[in-house]
C-alpha cells in the first residue's frame, strides 16, 4: 500500500488559510489548464508554471534538484504552447511570499512563527516604535530569539534563517509585507534575499532542529546542547564586558572577542577564559551556526 505524506509547503499553506499566490498587483489566479505534477511537493495536477513564481535567475543550478526533485515529470502548458515546470498553489503562495525570505521562520506541523534576530532600528529613521514592530512578530523581539529557535519541536519541523534578506533589511520592513502583516499602504514588493522555503527539509530526529540559513546551507542543531553553549557564551560576553577599558566597553565588542576567539583580545585576563571556552565548546565554534548565534547574543 502506497502511503501519501503530505508535502510540508502544502501543510503551511493550510495554516495560513489556503491563500492565492499574490505579486504587486494582487492575487495571481490559477491557469486554466493544469499541469501533471508540482515540481517541488510531487502533488498531482499543479495550476501554476514556474513562471508564476520566480525566474530562472532565482535559481541556483547547484541546489536546482533540492529545490525542485520532481522537476523532470513535472509539466505545464502555457501560452505559446512551451512547456515548462508546474507549481501547486501552495509551493507557488510559498514561493512568492517574501516574509520567508524576510526573517528567520519555523514550521512546527501546526503554525508558521517569525522572530527578529535583530534589534529593531530606533530614532528618526524608525517610524514604527519597537513594541509595535514586535507586535508582527507575535510579541517577539530579538533578546529572546535563541531561546525561541532552541525551543524543544516535534519531528517534521522546518526552520530557516534568510540570513542575505534580513542583512538587507527583511526584519525591519516586515510590518510592510502583505502576509502575514496585512499591509495595505506602501507594502514590501522587493527585497534583496535568498529563497528558503523549496531548500529546507522537515527535521528527523527528537532533539535536532535542522536549520535552512539562505539556499545553499543545511544545520543541524542539537538544541539541547546549543541551548547550553548559548547561556555560557552570554556570561562570557558579561565577563568580558566588565573586563574591557571603559572606552571600549560595548556588548558588540565583547561579542566580537568571543566569536572570533583569543587571538581577538590583549588582556591576559580575557585572553584566559576566552581560550577555556573556544577549547571547551570547539566542536560548536567550528559549527557554521556559531556566528549566527553569536551575532543573535543579547544582555537579558
Amino acid at each position: 500500500m502506497v502511503v501519501h505524506v503530505t508535502h510540508y509547503l502544502t501543510k503551511m499553506w493550510r495554516s495560513a488559510g489556503e491563500p492565492l499566490p499574490a505579486d504587486a498587483h494582487g492575487p495571481i489566479h490559477p491557469r486554466k489548464n493544469v499541469g501533471t505534477v508540482c515540481a517541488v511537493t510531487g502533488e498531482p495536477s499543479p495550476e501554476y508554471a514556474f513562471d508564476d513564481a520566480l525566474s530562472t535567475n532565482f535559481v541556483t543550478p547547484r541546489f536546482h534538484q533540492i529545490a525542485f526533485p520532481h522537476a523532470a515529470e513535472s509539466r505545464i502548458t502555457i501560452a505559446g504552447g512551451r512547456e515548462t515546470p508546474a507549481l501547486s498553489r501552495a509551493a507557488c503562495w510559498a514561493i512568492r511570499s517574501l516574509a520567508f525570505r524576510a526573517a528567520t521562520w519555523i514550521f512546527d506541523g501546526t503554525s508558521i512563527e517569525f522572530a527578529p534576530m535583530f534589534r529593531f532600528a530606533t530614532g528618526d529613521k524608525q517610524k514604527i516604535p519597537p513594541e509595535e514592530m514586535r507586535k508582527h512578530f507575535g510579541g517577539l523581539a530579538a533578546e529572546g530569539y535563541l531561546d525561541w529557535l532552541l525551543r524543544p519541536r516535534p519531528v517534521g519541523t522546518v526552520a530557516a534563517v534568510p540570513l542575505y534578506g534580513i542583512e538587507h533589511g527583511g526584519e525591519q520592513n516586515f510590518h510592510r509585507l502583505p502576509w502575514p502583516s496585512g499591509c495595505r499602504v506602501d507594502p514590501l514588493i522587493k527585497l534583496q534575499s535568498k529563497h528558503t522555503v523549496m531548500h529546507v527539509r522537515p527535521s528527523t530526529e527528537v532533539g535536532v532542529l535542522r536549520l535552512q540559513v539562505d539556499d545553499g546551507l543545511s544545520i543541524a542543531l542539537d538544541v539541547d546542547a546549543w541551548t547550553v553553549v548559548v547561556a555560557d557564551a552570554r556570561s562570557l560576553v558579561e565577563q568580558v564586558l566588565e573586563l574591557l577599558p571603559e572606552k571600549a566597553r560595548h556588548w558588540s565588542i565583547a561579542k566580537g572577542i568571543v566569536e572570533k576567539g583569543p587571538t581577538a583580545a590583549r588582556e591576559p585576563e580575557i585572553v584566559r577564559p576566552v581560550a577555556e571556552f573556544h577549547k571547551h565548546f570547539i566542536q560548536r565554534v567550528k559549527s557554521p551556526f556559531w556566528p549566527i548565534m553569536v551575532r543573535a547574543l543579547y544582555p537579558r
